[in-house]
């Protein structure tokens, strides 16, 4: 019965000099085919009125006239102000709250990560009707401030640039953390360690060590 099926298996086999059989390829344009509709598409109602505005918008002075306009002017350097100070204290923060996280152990790092991922959960307006409750003249804050004795009257924490800026770190704070968090995790602890050993300050030592 054995030799029955392997002189089977043998006469199934291609002949050695046989060449195995080949698939068939696609042709190579065939996904340019399949984009060709999207392309027309995008071409049509995107890209042509979109090329159409900017050569309208290269005739006379019309750039020129927009960059001195003086309220024009005045919201570039507020939007770049605004940039800047969201980066820095998101950057400063955020790297803050990774090493906190980092040095904790597995059930810290859960309630902490779920803190960070908050407002991914909850909506742009849920967020900033929060924090105006917050920072309003009678709000959670001011009240706090007023009865600590800090301040005599309500601060104006709404309607400015601090309130645009604390709304824009709540928002970007966890695109910062994930991130540094993630570089944290691949350095090595004995890093430290090593560090004290030889006779670094604690504080030095973690510098040295993480901040590079």
């Amino acid at each position: 019965m054995t030799s029955t099926v392997t002189r089977d298996a043998v006469s199934a086999s291609p002949p050695a000099g046989a060449e195995a059989p080949r698939r068939r390829r696609r042709p190579r344009g065939t996904w340019l085919l399949l984009l060709a509709p999207a392309l027309a598409f995008d071409a049509v109602l995107f890209l042509t009125p979109l090329g159409k505005l900017v050569e309208a918008s290269t005739h006379g002075d019309a750039y020129q006239r927009v960059l001195k306009d003086p309220l024009v002017s005045r919201s570039l350097l507020n939007t770049f102000e605004i940039s800047a100070l969201s980066t820095l204290a998101t950057v400063v923060l955020g790297y803050l709250l990774a090493v906190v996280i980092w040095r904790r152990g597995p059930l810290a790092r859960v309630i902490l990560f779920a803190l960070v991922l908050l407002p991914f959960w909850t909506g742009v307006l849920v967020k900033n009707f929060a924090w105006a409750v917050l920072l309003q003249d009678n709000g959670l804050v001011n009240a706090a401030l007023q009865g600590l004795g800090i301040t005599d009257a309500p601060l104006a924490l709404l309607h400015n640039r601090f309130a645009v800026v604390l709304g824009m770190v709540h928002y970007l704070l966890p695109y910062a953390v994930f991130p540094i968090f993630a570089a944290l995790a691949a350095i090595d602890d004995r890093l430290e360690l090593a560090a004290r050993s030889l006779g670094r300050a604690r504080c030095r030592s973690s510098a040295g060590s993480f901040c590079p």
